[in-house]
């Protein structure tokens, strides 16, 4: 398998398993594999009365609080790589993400871009970090994001 299509296949996993009807058993075991030792997720918000806040989280308080809120939640999330630079062992992914009730429902329930940062380790293209935004008013997903 060539470089672009492991990392495809990589964000794509991610997608699946976040991806799945309320109370759906999802693989998180599956979901540690995709990531390195020590990676790291940040949610980037931004409110009128607080302004922009990032919160980082350990992998294991990702999915803690991932596998509450999709207890009681549909919750199908789908992306689309548009931008995958490699330089040797590492790589950068842009990625946009919609994400509906359900998978046939027209209108996505939230959009927004994904950074995701990813090194060769012994073969393997494993998620250093990620990052996102949702898009909102004050910052919608722009055209060549779409």
């Amino acid at each position: 398998m060539n470089h672009l299509a492991a990392i495809k296949s990589r964000i794509d996993s991610f997608y699946e398993i976040i991806s799945g009807t309320t109370g759906q058993v999802r693989d998180w075991d599956k979901m540690r594999s995709l990531f390195i030792p020590g990676a790291y997720v940040v949610i980037c918000l931004s409110s009128k009365s607080k302004g922009a806040t990032a919160t980082v989280m350990g992998i294991d308080t990702y999915i803690e609080n991932l596998a509450r809120f999709l207890r009681d939640n549909d919750f199908h999330e789908i992306g689309i790589i548009h931008r995958t630079e490699i330089f040797g062992n590492i790589a950068s992914v842009i990625s946009t993400y919609e994400a509906r009730h359900s998978p046939d429902e027209k209108d996505p329930m939230k959009r927004g871009v994904n950074f995701i940062h990813l090194c060769q380790d012994s073969g393997a293209w494993l998620i250093t970090s990620m990052i996102w935004r949702d898009e909102d008013e004050e910052c919608p997903l722009p055209e060549k994001y779409r």
